[in-house]
């Protein structure tokens, strides 16, 4: 067992984090890896063995397991249709209308998302409307009373966060407008939300865990900077994966706040938490579209401390290729799109939703060695692809809903 200390910071929520980890998101790789993630890596450790073997299941196939809560590297296993609830809609959308929010109308993944949704709604035959916020009070409330105005049959909140707009929320329900929140769930989110769709955080933290004990040859010092105050896309996985299952490792962790989108004091909080853990061997960021680069410009100033991030693929992606880290993990986006369709179907049909439980996308890894074909210069079509080529998770949807969603995938760059 390992030492883990946490170190909790109070502050204000800042809405450009759930964003970062609404970016959470899809695997790539035109190979699958070999026994070896990592050069240095000690592949005689049994600790590193049991990694590995975590790491190529999550390269080879597309890893499923509880959406929430705890999770155990037993857990993860290879998608099935099983795992995909698809509600027989009654097909009625005619007159019908969804208005999307958006969280930020630059975000990569949010775009990527927003995009889906959209493209996919409207072969379902209903009118759609889509509006962006900026992560800020003002700006989020802006877009919800946007889409209050226009009185739709539903709202389709891709991460506009609800500590926001808990006013427009309240408003949404009391006229019976059913509102889908995809960053979180019942659990970590309250608010007048009808339904939810899990973020899996906890599949790819699991990943996360499993390779920083493969690169590091099991001996791994980690600095774990911590979401916390963002409960939507917060999970300790990784931490505790690395605490259970690597005996030579230390973790401690770190609250951060607004760190996470200023690259000047992201380099700064790098700066001071190496200097007061000079034992510090890796600086693990929990999402790949927070500035990153400052992180590692300023570790290199320091010394040998590396620098990882999960989440965010099309950025880690890039990363990767750049050699700037060396893996990448996340959950399949259009995934969770799909998912909060659905929702937004049964809830039309007068039925229940489901629970978040229910919900939530596959996991993924791959690194530099099971890099996909095509540009990977923050595009999201070639990692959408290879995640089909592992399991083709929109049959299920287009057998029973009727359309065609494939030629949706297969345009993106």
């Amino acid at each position: 067992m390992s030492r883990t200390t946490t170190r909790e910071v109070s502050s204000r929520r800042l809405g450009v984090v759930a964003a970062a980890i609404a970016c959470l998101t899809l695997v790539t790789a035109c190979s699958t890896p070999d026994t070896e993630a990592s050069g240095d890596a000690d592949h005689s450790n049994p600790e590193v063995v049991a990694a590995q073997a975590l790491l190529k299941k999550g390269n080879e196939s597309l890893l499923y397991g509880p959406t929430e809560g705890s999770v155990d590297p037993g857990d993860l296993r290879p998608l099935t249709e099983a795992d995909i609830h698809v509600h027989d809609w009654s097909g009625d959308a005619k007159g019908k209308r969804i208005f999307i929010v958006q969280g930020n109308g630059a975000n990569p993944a949010l775009i990527h998302q927003v995009n889906l949704a959209k493209a996919w709604l409207k072969k379902l035959g209903f009118e759609v409307r889509v509006a962006a916020g900026d992560f800020t009070p003002a700006g989020d409330q802006r877009v919800m009373d946007l889409a209050l105005q226009w009185n739709p049959d539903a709202i389709y909140d891709i991460s506009v966060l609800p500590v926001n707009i808990g006013a427009q929320l309240a408003e949404a329900k009391k006229r019976g407008i059913p509102v889908v929140y995809t960053v979180g769930t019942e659990n970590n989110t309250p608010g007048e939300f009808a339904a939810w769709v899990s973020q899996s955080t906890n599949l790819s933290m699991l990943l996360f865990g499993a390779q920083l004990i493969v690169e590091s040859g099991a001996t791994a010092n980690v600095m774990s900077v911590r979401a916390k105050l963002f409960p939507e896309i917060e999970s300790p996985v990784a931490e505790k994966y690395i605490k259970d299952n690597c005996k030579e490792c230390e973790v401690k962790s770190f609250d951060a706040t607004n760190q996470f989108h200023d690259p000047v004091a992201m380099a700064s909080l790098t700066t001071s938490l190496i200097r007061s853990n000079p034992k510090m061997t890796y600086f693990a960021l929990p999402a790949a579209c927070v500035p990153v680069s400052a992180a590692i410009q300023a570790a290199k100033q320091l010394g040998d401390v590396k620098v990882e991030s999960t989440g965010c693929p099309a950025t880690a992606a890039q990363m990767v290729r750049n050699g700037e880290i060396s893996g990448v993990t996340g959950v399949v986006e259009p995934m969770s799109v799909l998912g909060g369709i659905d929702q937004i179907l049964r809830m039309l049909d007068g039925e229940d939703p489901l629970p978040s439980e229910q919900t939530g996308p596959a996991a993924f890894y791959f690194d530099k060695d099971s890099m996909p074909e095509g540009k990977l210069d923050g595009n999201f079509g070639p990692i959408d692809r290879w995640a089909l080529e592992r399991f083709d998770y929109l049959k299920p949807y287009e057998k029973v809903w009727g359309i065609d969603l494939h030629s949706e995938i297969e345009k993106q760059k």
